[in-house]
């Protein structure tokens, strides 16, 4: 089972993360048509329990070039206000011996594709990880600060 772990620093729980742009908006499609590679690009994600939605920055829309597919109205401590969202899916790196050995490889796990929204504000993440992704797995985090987060199907 895949397990992703770390250590909160500064109260925040910050993970490597994978982005892909979601199924991309279709226009005219002929039998010449080739399928598209949609690239992995590596982020910073910060893990927040307390975040309904997963949001991403300026800077990660820009990177991805996603375009918007709709607004969302949400709410925090202090306004409710209407979001772009956009159609993506994050995955995140994981080796199943935790790099004990010298021949240790890394895989990928994606979550669902999810439909998040902007965040509007520059920070030293690049996205915001809500329960609606959190949820696809289960996470523990123990006092001492360290945190382990188990994706994929075993988990269920």
């Amino acid at each position: 089972m895949p397990l992703i772990k770390g250590r909160i620093t500064d109260r925040k729980a910050v993970v490597e993360v994978g982005l892909q742009a979601g199924q991309p908006l279709l226009g005219s499609v002929d039998s010449g048509s080739s399928f598209a590679e949609i690239p992995i690009h590596s982020m910073r994600g910060l893990i927040d329990t307390g975040a309904q939605v997963t949001m991403l920055t300026p800077r990660a829309v820009r990177q991805l070039d996603l375009q918007p597919r709709g607004k969302r109205l949400l709410g925090n401590v202090s306004n409710v206000a209407r979001h772009n969202t956009y159609f993506f899916v994050m995955g995140v790196w994981y080796s199943m011996d935790e790099g004990q050995t010298l021949n240790s490889t890394r895989s990928y796990f994606a979550f669902e594709p999810v439909y998040g929204c902007d965040l509007r504000v520059e920070s030293d993440f690049d996205v915001l990880i809500g329960m609606d992704i959190i949820l696809q797995g289960d996470l523990h985090i123990s006092r001492s600060g360290e945190f382990v987060w188990a994706v994929g199907r075993e988990y269920q």
